[in-house]
C-alpha cells in the first residue's frame, strides 16, 4: 500500500512539473527595437485550437517575447501575434512551443532573423511554428483516375492522362499523392478544396490545381489535362479513282481523306513502301491532293496502284493501297465535273468545279437556266461559276451546261444548285 501511495505521489509531482505554464517573459524597456510575427502553432502535424498553448521566441537562450493564439474569424484558425525585442539587428530567432493539454514544451527547428520594425507573417499567410518541422515542398508526385488507359505523364507542372474513347469526363475522381500534408485547391488559393480519392471534378477542359506546402511557404500550379485516348485512322479515301488518257503531268486526280473517330484530327498523307506501291513515283501528294507526276500513256497504262499512309499527328497511322483506273476516250468530249453547286461559304462545292481545267483552254463553256437563258459563258474555264448571274444569287434548282470542243464535239449535263 505504501508503495502504491509513493507511486501516486511521484506521478502527481511529475504531472505538476509538466503541466506548469512556462514563464516566458521579457521586459520591453531593456531593448531598443522590436518586430512582430503573426503565425500559428502546430504540434505533431496538427494545428492548435487551444488558446492556452503558447509560443516563445529566444535569442541566445534568452526569452525575447511570447504569445498565445486567439481565434481569428476571418481566417477561421487560431492565430498568435508575437512581439519580439532586441538591441541587435540580424539576431537569430529560435522558437519553443508549449502544449497546454500535455504540459509538453518543445523546441521548433524553425528560425528567423531580427529586423528593426520587421513584420513576418500575416493572418492570410501565417508564419507556422511547428514540431516537428513541416514540409516546405508543394508538389504532386502522382495523379491517376480509375479506368485510365495510358500511364499518367507528369512533365514539370503539366499532368496528362487519357481515358477510353467516349468516356464521361464530367464527374471523375482523381487519386493523387502530394508532398507531405500539402493543401490542394482547384483554380487557386480561394478555390474549392480538394481531397484525393474523394473530390469529383469535370475534366472536360484543362483544370488548374493549386498546391501549397504544409508550412505554407511554397505554392505550385499544375495544369491537368484529361483527354480521350487517341483513335487511330481506319481508312483512306480518294475522291476520284478514274482518270482518262488526256491527263498529263500535273493533272489533279482527287482529294485524300481519312476515316477517324477523332474528327478534329488533322491528317497528313505520304507514299509508303509495301504491297501496291508499284506506281508511287508517278504521282505527287500536295497536302491532301493527289496529282499526276507523269503523263498517261494510253498504249500501256490501264491502271495504277499507289500505297498511301495517313498520320493523325498523335501517333495514329493507317496505310492502304489504292487503285486508279485509266478510262480511254475516242472522239467524244470527256470532262470530269461535280454535278452540284452549294455556294454557302462552307468550302464544299461553293463553285462548279471541273478537274484539270488547263486541259480545256480552247473549249467553250455555257450554263443555261430552266428558261434557256445563258447565265454563264466563257472560253476555257479559268473563273468557275459561283451560282450567280450579273452579281445576283440565282434560285435553287436545275441548270444545264454545254461544253464544246474546238473540233465541234459537244458534252451536255445538269448542275443542281442548292444552298
Amino acid at each position: 500500500m505504501k508503495k502504491l501511495l509513493f507511486l501516486i505521489v511521484i506521478f502527481a509531482f511529475i504531472f505538476q512539473i509538466k503541466a506548469a505554464v512556462p514563464d516566458w517573459t521579457v521586459n520591453p524597456n531593456d531593448f531598443s527595437y522590436n518586430m512582430t510575427i503573426t503565425g500559428t502553432i502546430n504540434f505533431d502535424k496538427h494545428e492548435t485550437t487551444n488558446p492556452n498553448d503558447m509560443v516563445g521566441v529566444f535569442i541566445n537562450g534568452e526569452c525575447r517575447g511570447s504569445a498565445q493564439p486567439v481565434y481569428n474569424e476571418q481566417a477561421d484558425r487560431y492565430i498568435f501575434y508575437l512581439m519580439v525585442y532586441s538591441n541587435t539587428v540580424g539576431d537569430t530567432l529560435k522558437f519553443k512551443i508549449y502544449n497546454a493539454n500535455t504540459g509538453e514544451i518543445r523546441s521548433s527547428g524553425r528560425i528567423a532573423f531580427f529586423e528593426v520594425n520587421g513584420i513576418i507573417g500575416s493572418v492570410d499567410a501565417p508564419f507556422i511554428i511547428s514540431s516537428p518541422l513541416l514540409s516546405n515542398v508543394s508538389k504532386i508526385y502522382s495523379f491517376n483516375i480509375n479506368e485510365q488507359v495510358t500511364e499518367t505523364i507528369i512533365n514539370g507542372y503539366d499532368i496528362f492522362l487519357e481515358m477510353p474513347w467516349g468516356y464521361d469526363l464530367t464527374n471523375l475522381v482523381a487519386d493523387y499523392v502530394t508532398s507531405e500534408l500539402a493543401k490542394v485547391r482547384l483554380g487557386g488559393p480561394e478555390g474549392v478544396p480538394q481531397e484525393s480519392n474523394v473530390t469529383a471534378n469535370d475534366f472536360t477542359d484543362t483544370l488548374v490545381y493549386w498546391v501549397m506546402s504544409a508550412d505554407e511557404t511554397d505554392t505550385s500550379w499544375y495544369n491537368v489535362v484529361v483527354r480521350w485516348v487517341n483513335q487511330k485512322p481506319t481508312w483512306i479515301y480518294l475522291s476520284d479513282t478514274i482518270i482518262d488518257e488526256t491527263y498529263r503531268k500535273g493533272s489533279f486526280i482527287g482529294y485524300l481523306s481519312s476515316e477517324d473517330l477523332d474528327h478534329q484530327d488533322i491528317h497528313t498523307y505520304t507514299f509508303v513502301e509495301g504491297e501496291g506501291d508499284t506506281d508511287n513515283s508517278r504521282f505527287l501528294i500536295d497536302g491532301n491532293a493527289l496529282y499526276l507526276n507523269e503523263d498517261v500513256y494510253f498504249q500501256t497504262d490501264s491502271s495504277f496502284s499507289v500505297r498511301i499512309q495517313t498520320d493523325d499527328g498523335k501517333g495514329g497511322q493507317f496505310e492502304r493501297a489504292i487503285s486508279i483506273t485509266v478510262e480511254f476516250i475516242s472522239n467524244s468530249v470527256k470532262v470530269r465535273a461535280n454535278n452540284i453547286i452549294s455556294p454557302n461559304g462552307d468550302g464544299l462545292f461553293d463553285v462548279w468545279t471541273i478537274q484539270n481545267p488547263g486541259l480545256y483552254k480552247d473549249y467553250d463553256f455555257y450554263i443555261y437556266d430552266s428558261m434557256g437563258e445563258i447565265i454563264f459563258q466563257s472560253i476555257g474555264y479559268d473563273v468557275p461559276w459561283d451560282g450567280t448571274y450579273n452579281g445576283q444569287e440565282l434560285p435553287i434548282g436545275a441548270y444545264y451546261y454545254i461544253i464544246k470542243s474546238p473540233d465541234g464535239q459537244i458534252l451536255k449535263g445538269v448542275i443542281s444548285l442548292i444552298r
